[in-house]
């Protein structure tokens, strides 16, 4: 029963509400990687070691659709981007064009980051958004908070993670089965989606729950 226990509560460490959402992406438009970065896990959902490794020839039809190497499978896929996104990169591209070293969006410079790739090391990436969240705590201290994830450790529930599970939620909320979610997300299995959306429904539901369950009861007992 603890080792149960414990995966809820690691799934339920990522999720974060629209308004949070929203937040993060204004926030973050001062540091113009990171944006793109961010904006690659909240609007497509893609995972930190696709993004780093993006280069322009994995774009097509206008920035339009996207070729990433999928990282659970290693299987090769193109993938839709929403137009208003799209152009968000067309824009990126455009400006920083002069700074891409073989056509990545996110080179490395040798003398900072020890990447054996051309791009960014995760552990620079990591950091990036690391300096990211606390500077954004200081204005908004919902994102300080952290939750248990096993082991006594604990980890703050903003991370890279939480942008893919806001992703995942919002199609839920919009009316897409999980089979269309497992599609979208590019998941081996179905199973996967109803692992997080279970956790998710009880994440959104826990405070109705206990409200509806002890409400009023302090004062019947004094």
């Amino acid at each position: 029963m603890r080792q149960v226990l414990e995966v809820k509560q690691k799934r339920h460490n990522f999720f974060i509400t629209d308004q949070e959402a929203g937040i993060i992406w204004n926030e973050s438009k001062y540091y113009e990687k990171l944006h793109l970065m961010i904006g690659f896990a909240l609007f497509r959902g893609l995972r930190i070691g696709e993004i780093r490794a993006l280069n322009i020839t994995d774009f097509e039809d206008n920035f339009n659709k996207v070729t990433v190497i999928i990282q659970k499978s290693n299987i090769k896929d193109t993938l839709p981007l929403i137009q208003e996104f799209a152009e968000v990169v067309r824009a990126f591209v455009k400006k920083n064009l002069h700074t891409f070293d073989r056509g990545y969006f996110f080179p490395h410079y040798r003398q900072f980051d020890s990447s054996p790739y051309p791009y960014l090391a995760s552990n620079t990436v990591n950091i990036m958004f690391y300096n990211f969240r606390k500077r954004l705590i200081k204005k908004y201290p919902q994102f300080a908070d952290k939750s248990a994830y096993g082991n006594g450790y604990k980890r703050h529930r903003l991370g890279w993670h939480s942008l893919r599970r806001w992703f995942e939620t919002r199609l839920w909320e919009s009316g897409n089965n999980p089979e269309q979610i497992s599609h979208i997300m590019r998941y081996r299995s179905p199973k996967v989606v109803y692992q997080y959306l279970d956790s998710y429904r009880t994440w959104k539901t826990e405070g109705e729950l206990l409200k509806n369950t002890f409400s009023g009861f302090l004062k019947e007992v004094e």
